[in-house]
């Protein structure tokens, strides 16, 4: 006889039964198991079907091996089977019985082979702890109270101890974890098995597939409904504790400021053994307390603070509370109030208060006491400026040998308020307002989330940020890292926002040319994201055709596209030289691109060719401007040109490009820069600094203010920040000396919030209308809201027809704090009709950012859902709407004061 199988482990892979409809399938030999659930150290007994003369190879295959076989020659009568099972058979083993009939002496109409399976369950006891939770049935808030755990059977174990508000495990579904259940879950079988029958014999009584498997894992039951909760969630954990043999150990617990029921958890392990087990507790207290504010606040408004009273005891009567903000005088008519109560029961009461001029978290603590009771909450809330912080940045220029005197007046709230004067010989840039609207730009998409970082690794290098950003770098760094890896997707590719699937062309050679950078200079960047985009980078390289109609709006600047592609899989050192040549043919090449793919061919060597591209190429850009696909403009490819230049060390040239540049980043220009042209810039600007950093003429300067000496030593072209002050709002005087040969570049930057942006209505090549409806559909002004009312508010935007699509726009709503937002995302039941609208859509605590686009002469409208939450005075926000790459297209609301009042 001639038996041939063969067993491969596939441990990646689950199997399944063929159909039943296949045509190649085994017939199915019959074998019965006295039971399907054994322990460690039993015997598993079956009997093999009476069959002609042949064999039988049986087997236990657990997981991806085989942990026992046998073989046994077949008879006409059944044959006994007996197996001792062993710990390396838990907890799921699949017993196999192969039958395969001599092959010369076979005159059955049965199949030469047989196959069958059966599934078993294996027990091991020593693989089980069952730890005993002892706690109180009730136990009171803010007292200790003690819970003991030990193990049921003395052994060892480490464990664990949750305490958890029921009402918060409920609203998840949460199980306490089983984790034997999971170690020990039924196992999927690993094991392919085949045979080569096929290509050695040609008689065949019964066809089947050449792949069996069998094998699959449990799924997750759901948990009963949730349960409605009240209070605050309170969650205690403790642990790891190690518990010796035979021990019982006691812990002291105390839950604070919470009454309800909580579950306590035990989850225990020793080696290879699990177990867990839980119990319910009440937790109660006479004299319980609930106070609640709105998410944020704004300074200057006006409101209730409501707190409901809980007697839980009958010898609850006469209770006294009293509201305090620690570090704030809020409480204008009194902060202490008194209740009687003639039955178990809640009243409600409020304090009248009003939020301080300035910006900073308020912490609140309301206390109620009776008797010998007390109940405690406290209360921290963010004082929010609903209005944009501003920076001005005025320009100046000090010839030799001459003096200068500069007038600056701070502006904005008390904490808000910054002024800085920026000197320097060789350029006339102020960088840290560039940096500061990269950082503090509040749309996070793919592009803006890369460039509010990717210049900061050369600004951080040359010393070029402010103390309070040159702090904040790295975690900055860290962050975009994390995002990055949310928004990359299998394929290699990264999203231009969350949740999206489609890979954004020019972001994703962006994130790639920022992740590849910050390698270069040292910071940990995960390998396997750079090795993805590489890989998607390449084939979407490859796969490029040139554009049907050369570069226009509609298309895109498809060839820069290309080109920064080649240009970052080049720098990143895995070159795709074909796609290279194919470009590099390609006769409507914009000097952009050209300026790219040279630097490209230049890196991978490929000299000759890189000059022949660029001969009698000029380094100027057409004025041009997108919202999307490059997101490109004069200013940001200009800026491209002068890093491709740096790299060169053509310094020269590159010092053209720095003066042309710096020209857009004084004064109100800087408004109207997008993210891309600052990053770009900056980038630009930072290298050139250090190349030319040595090389640059010393000029002694010397800086007064208030008659004090601010500075007086020699400048450098690394730009110098000097402090300056801004107690008082009033006009300051600067002066200064330059006591050199050269020119002095001098800049005022101030920094500030306005308390509110109480500005008109305003609008740029958009047009923008609000209107605001309560629930009946009426129109409303808004200024006048019912408490507990819902109230929508509806923006309607419209492009003019005078300009190409607009892409990439955002609409800002924040919402007066009194209100709450309705996340209609959350009901089935509600609908605003914005689907379908916009592109993407941040909601948050107090504002939504809405993002869409907008065909030449189209109008959308957005509506949003509020409710009047609480009583009281409060600012509605002016609403803004933009487009992210162009300045120039905006639209704001006016802002006024709405009341909140009772019904």
């Amino acid at each position: 006889d001639l038996h041939l199988l063969h067993y491969s482990s596939n441990c990646n892979h689950t199997h399944k039964r063929n159909n039943a409809g296949d045509a190649d399938q085994v017939e199915v030999l019959n074998f019965q198991l006295d039971k399907q659930e054994y322990t460690v150290d039993e015997s598993l007994s079956f009997d093999l079907p009476a069959a002609a003369k042949g064999k039988f190879l049986i087997t236990v295959e657990k997981g991806g091996s085989i942990v026992h076989y046998e073989t046994l020659n077949a008879s006409m009568n059944p044959t006994r089977v007996n197996i001792k099972l062993r710990q390396e058979m838990a907890p799921t083993a699949y017993i196999h019985v192969h039958y395969i009939a001599a092959y010369k002496e076979h005159k059955s109409h049965r199949p030469l082979r047989l196959y069958g399976v059966q599934p078993i369950k294996v027990f091991a006891p020593e693989t089980v702890l069952s730890p005993i939770l002892d706690i109180p049935q009730e136990v009171r808030a803010d007292q200790n109270f003690s819970l003991t755990v030990k193990e049921k059977n003395g052994k060892k174990m480490a464990y664990t101890i949750a305490i958890v508000d029921e009402g918060l495990l409920d609203i998840t579904q949460f199980k306490t974890p089983q984790p034997w259940d999971f170690f020990f879950a039924k196992e999927a079988l690993n094991i392919k098995t085949w045979d080569m029958y096929r290509d050695i014999f040609h008689r065949f009584f019964g066809e089947y597939t050449s792949l069996l498997a069998v094998g699959g894992d449990e799924s997750i039951l759901i948990s009963p409904q949730a349960k409605a909760q009240r209070f605050k969630p309170a969650v205690k954990y403790l642990g790891p504790f190690v518990l010796e043999a035979g021990k019982t150990a006691t812990h002291t617990v105390q839950i604070n400021d919470y009454v309800g029921s909580v579950r306590a958890m035990v989850i225990a392990s020793s080696g290879q053994a699990f177990g867990s087990t839980q119990k319910t507790s009440k937790v109660v207290k006479p004299l319980m307390l609930y106070a609640t504010l709105p998410r944020v606040l704004s300074p200057g408004e006006t409101l209730k603070l409501p707190v409901t009273v809980f007697a839980m005891k009958d010898n609850i009567k006469n209770v006294t509370v009293e509201a305090t903000c620690l570090n704030a005088d809020v409480f204008k008519n009194g902060n202490t109030k008194n209740l009687t109560f003639s039955k178990i029961g809640e009243k409600d009461i409020f304090f009248d208060m009003e939020t301080p001029m300035k910006t900073d978290m308020l912490k609140f603590e309301i206390t109620a006491r009776s008797g010998n009771e007390t109940a405690k909450e406290t209360i921290e809330i963010d004082l929010r400026i609903a209005s944009p912080p501003v920076t001005t940045e005025e320009s100046y220029a000090v010839s030799a040998a001459k003096s200068s005197t500069i007038s600056y007046k701070p502006f904005g709230m008390a904490g808000t308020r910054e002024a800085y004067l920026s000197l320097s010989s060789g350029i006339d840039v102020a960088f840290e307002p560039l940096a500061d609207k990269l950082i503090k730009y509040p749309h996070g998409c793919l592009e803006q989330s890369v460039s509010s970082v990717f210049p900061q690794i050369y600004l951080h290098k040359m010393g070029l940020l402010s103390e309070t950003q040159a702090m904040e770098f790295r975690q900055n760094l860290k962050a975009l890292i994390q995002k990055l890896r949310q928004m990359q997707t299998s394929s290699g590719g990264f999203v231009y926002w969350p949740g999206y699937n489609s890979p954004n062309f020019w972001g994703t050679s962006y994130a790639l040319h920022f992740l590849a950078e910050a390698k270069k200079l040292g910071y940990d960047v995960p390998d396997n994201m750079i090795k993805s985009a590489l890989n998607y980078q390449f084939d979407a390289a490859s796969k490029w055709t040139y554009p049907a109609s050369g570069n226009n709006y509609y298309y895109g600047n498809q060839d820069l596209d290309q080109a920064y592609r080649l240009y970052g899989l080049a720098q990143a050192g895995k070159p795709n030289f074909g796609a290279m040549n194919k470009l590099r043919l390609y006769p409507k090449l914009t000097n952009t691109s050209k300026w790219l793919l040279a630097s490209a061919l230049l890196k991978v060597g490929e000299k000759d060719a890189a000059d022949q591209l660029i001969k009698g190429v000029n380094y100027v850009v057409k004025d041009y401007r997108e919202f999307g696909n490059t997101f490109g403009s004069q200013i940001r490819d200009q800026a491209i040109i002068l890093n491709i230049l740096l790299a060169k060390g053509d310094l020269t040239n590159a010092k053209k490009i720095v003066d042309d540049l710096s020209k857009h980043f004084n004064g109100k220009k800087l408004n109207y820069l997008n993210t891309q042209e600052i990053s770009f810039s900056l980038m630009g600007f930072a290298r050139f600094i250090e190349q030319t950093g040595a090389a640059g003429a010393e000029i002694p300067v010397e800086i007064t203010a208030n008659g004090k000496t601010l500075f007086n030593a020699e400048l450098g072209n690394k730009p110098q920040r000097i402090k300056l002050d801004t107690k008082e709002v009033k006009d300051h005087q600067v002066v200064i000396k330059n006591k050199g040969r050269g020119q002095v570049f001098a800049s005022i930057v101030q920094h500030g919030t306005p308390l509110r942006d109480e500005t008109p209505a305003t609008a740029g090549d958009l047009e923008m209308n609000v209107v605001f409806r309560d629930v009946t559909g009426a129109v409303k002004d808004f200024k006048k809201l019912v408490q507990g009312q819902e109230y929508s508010i509806s923006v309607t935007v419209k492009h003019p027809g005078m300009r190409d699509d607009y892409e990439n726009m955002a609409l800002t709503l924040m919402v007066p704090a009194g209100c709450e937002i309705i996340n209609t995302r959350l009901f089935r039941n509600i609908s605003t009709g914005n689907t379908g609208q916009f592109d993407y859509q941040d909601m948050r605590d107090d504002r939504i950012y809405t993002y869409f686009g907008l065909k030449r002469g189209e109008t959308k409208t957005f509506k949003f859902l509020v409710n009047a939450s609480f009583e009281g005075s409060y600012w509605m926000p002016a609403i803004y709407a933009e487009a992210m790459y162009d300045g120039r297209v905006n639209a704001k609301s006016a802002g006024f004061w709405t009341a909140i009042e009772p019904k």
